[in-house]
């Protein structure tokens, strides 16, 4: 993808990268998957995406997750503590956070403890 990032940089538009919350992903085809089993799923995807973003600068970046806003039952979501840090690892300038069913209601207190990096919005 990296190819690709890099077109529409330079194109003059922002890259919008968009990825589902870990546990509700990988849980959709290992429901046995712990918080450990998750964050190292997680972990392994950050890292490609960082990769194909090398080199482009975070402020073209941005980073948005849908969590929360499908019409499945919220039974195998992730709680947004247990994984924002590694959303964090990702190389962009600003991250949005969709949390539209009551089930993720908890993850909206997350936001007012977790400190962003310097310079992220």
């Amino acid at each position: 993808m990296r190819e690709e990032y890099k077109a529409i940089v330079d194109a003059g538009f922002l890259v919008q990268n968009r990825r589902s919350a870990a546990r509700h992903t990988i849980t959709s085809f290992h429901p046995e998957a712990s918080i450990a089993d998750c964050r190292k799923w997680a972990e392994v995807r950050v890292e490609a995406l960082n990769h194909a973003l090398r080199d482009i600068p975070p402020e073209k970046i941005r980073f948005h997750t849908c969590y929360g806003i499908n019409m499945g039952p919220r039974i195998h979501d992730m709680e947004l503590k247990d994984i924002v840090d590694i959303i964090l690892k990702i190389r962009a300038g600003a991250y949005s956070f969709e949390a539209a069913n009551r089930g993720t209601s908890t993850n909206g207190r997350c936001g007012k403890t977790v400190k962003l990096p310097d310079g992220k919005i």
